[in-house]
């Protein structure tokens, strides 16, 4: 049975993109900070509707050492992903003069550092079969956003690691797409002002944010085999923000 890597799995984007995977027959390593007894219930249902199996493993994507003992729990359970799905991610909307460095810091940990300390302990076991890669990223790498110096250049740093890591690691099969999203109804999107998020959606051509099992269908397109051809590219799914 195929196996999906996620990290963030237990809200909002990351749910979705668990259960798409879990109705489609994948056993599922799911990544999350701490252990919510509540998600792990529901994984339980999920793996009886199923008939599939649910791994948990936590870590702290903030943390360079809870990646790492993370990533050694993962390792204990014997396993190769064929589908890696980096969700996990922070947002921050601050003037420059209102960002510390710190909180700089953590967003560029959380959102691309972290994840290229996973694809560099995963892919090494992917080598053998190939698979797919796929990181959720924003927009807001790609366009101009106002208040996010810290959040927008994350994502536009995970989106030259995407194309950079695409190319290197086709002759092993393995390909490595981004989902550039423009808004979803999840708790990332909520913590915005009102002010943003009117603004968001005024710009929207459809005039509303995603749902969450949208983003997640355009997730596991990328990583089946009808979209075997697509490598290196940033796909946006942000219902015409950015036409």
């Amino acid at each position: 049975m195929a196996i999906l890597f996620l990290t963030g799995g237990n809200r909002g984007i990351g749910k979705s993109i668990l259960k798409k995977f879990a109705e489609n027959h994948f056993d599922v390593v799911v990544s999350t900070r701490k252990q919510y007894s509540d998600f792990e219930e529901e994984c339980r249902r999920i793996e009886k509707a199923h008939d599939i199996n649910i791994s948990h493993v936590y870590m702290d994507l903030g943390n360079q050492n809870s990646i790492r003992d993370g990533l050694n729990a993962f390792n204990a359970l014997n396993c190769v992903p064929d589908v890696v799905v980096n969700n996990a991610g922070i947002f921050s909307e601050k003037t420059l003069m209102m960002t510390p460095l710190s909180e700089l810091e953590n967003v560029f940990q959380v959102n691309y550092f972290s994840v290229f300390q996973i694809c560099q302990y995963l892919v090494k076991k992917m080598l053998c079969k190939g698979g797919s890669i796929i990181n959720i990223s924003s927009i807001g790498g790609m366009t101009k956003q106002p208040l996010a110096t810290s959040y927008g250049a994350s994502k536009a740093a995970l989106n030259r690691m995407t194309t950079s890591l695409a190319q290197e690691l086709a002759p092993f099969k393995i390909r490595v797409n981004a989902v550039a999203i423009g808004s979803a109804d999840s708790d990332m999107v909520k913590t915005l002002s009102p002010k943003s998020m009117e603004s968001l959606i005024n710009a929207t051509a459809l005039k509303r944010t995603a749902k969450c099992a949208e983003i997640a269908d355009v997730v596991y397109y990328l990583s089946s085999s009808e979209a075997s051809f697509i490598n290196g590219q940033i796909v946006r799914v942000d219902g015409g923000l950015t036409l």
